[in-house]
């Protein structure tokens, strides 16, 4: 058997107890709204921000992201207290969203990407999944702080997020997301652990609104039901992707999920092909959505990687 079965196995024989061996982190969620509001640093909070997301728009080159990341991170700690906290409440949960994707887009674009040795990629893959996830739990705390104090103090995120504050959508998103390619890298009992929280919060944001970050809660369906260890099922996957690319056929990521995860499990070649085909001659910058063209660009790399091991894909 394989190792991946010899897995499943194990955690059918032994039930909870194999959550045992899970990796764990320390959650931002246990972090309190004064805290988080309660900056000291020197500098003008919304100036900061005008200079982060100008460096935020060159995100394709790795130096521009990493300098909108220290400007983000700055503008946490800055003395925002001439603001309303309202005002200041809603900033910094923003703020924290955009480190999250920040973080997020440098792992799983910059790093995926890269020539590194894979041991290398993958151990700083999981360093920035980690930074996303702590800044996500932030973004949380500050949009929806009744959700964040019930999961902190036991409450699964299962349980309660049909009850969430329709504001703390994208940190939801951005912490679901996350905390799938962090727990699939961690291994199969972590992302067991969590994968009843992950599913729950993205049907709640398919739910409440569906075209979050370009239909993202049905790109994680159309790949989820290629993967889950029983019960995989192509036509759902179809179904969620399709809906995905309707949602927004500019954003190439959906194709290229399409290609990997459906028309794999399909055994649809010619399908892979024709996506891949479509992802690396479309536009990079479509007219409408230029703010999509540095993910379109790796989307166009992945679909490049992709379409050289179609013959290995359908073996």
């Amino acid at each position: 058997a394989t190792s991946w079965m010899r897995c499943c196995l194990v955690v059918v024989l032994v039930g909870t107890s194999a959550w045992g061996c899970a990796a764990s982190r320390s959650s931002s969620l246990e972090s309190t709204e004064e805290e988080l509001l309660s900056g000291q640093g020197e500098g003008d909070i919304e100036a900061i921000l005008e200079a982060a997301d100008r460096r935020w728009k060159e995100r394709s080159d790795l130096e521009d992201l990493k300098r909108a990341i220290e400007l983000y991170e700055r503008a946490t700690e800055v003395d925002a207290s001439d603001l309303e906290t309202s005002e200041r409440r809603t900033l910094l949960a923003e703020t924290y969203v955009r480190l999250a994707r920040a973080y997020f887009f440098w792992g799983n674009a910059h790093v995926a990407t890269s020539d590194r040795a894979e041991s290398e990629r993958d151990s700083r893959m999981m360093e920035l999944f980690e930074k996303s996830l702590s800044a996500s739990e932030r973004g949380i705390v500050l949009a929806d702080s009744d959700l964040a104090g019930a999961v902190s103090g036991g409450e699964s995120l299962a349980q309660r997020v049909s009850l969430a504050d329709p504001d703390a959508i994208p940190a939801l998103y951005w912490y679901a997301t996350t905390l799938g390619k962090w727990g699939m890298m961690k291994g199969y009992t972590t992302i067991m652990k969590h994968q009843g929280d992950i599913q729950k919060t993205m049907t709640f944001i398919c739910d409440q609104r569906p075209a979050y970050y370009y239909g993202g809660c049905h790109r994680y369906f159309g790949a989820y039901w290629t993967r889950v260890p029983f019960g995989k099922s192509a036509e759902k996957s179809r179904r969620h992707l399709e809906q995905a690319i309707e949602i927004a056929p500019f954003f190439l990521g959906n194709k290229v999920l399409m290609a990997e995860y459906y028309a794999v499990l399909a055994d649809e070649s010619d399908l892979y092909r024709r996506l891949l085909n479509e992802v690396i001659e479309a536009s990079v910058e479509p007219e409408e959505h230029p703010e999509v063209a540095p993910e379109n660009r790796f989307h166009q790399q992945r679909a490049r990687q992709l379409l050289d091991r179609a013959d290995e894909a359908f073996r």
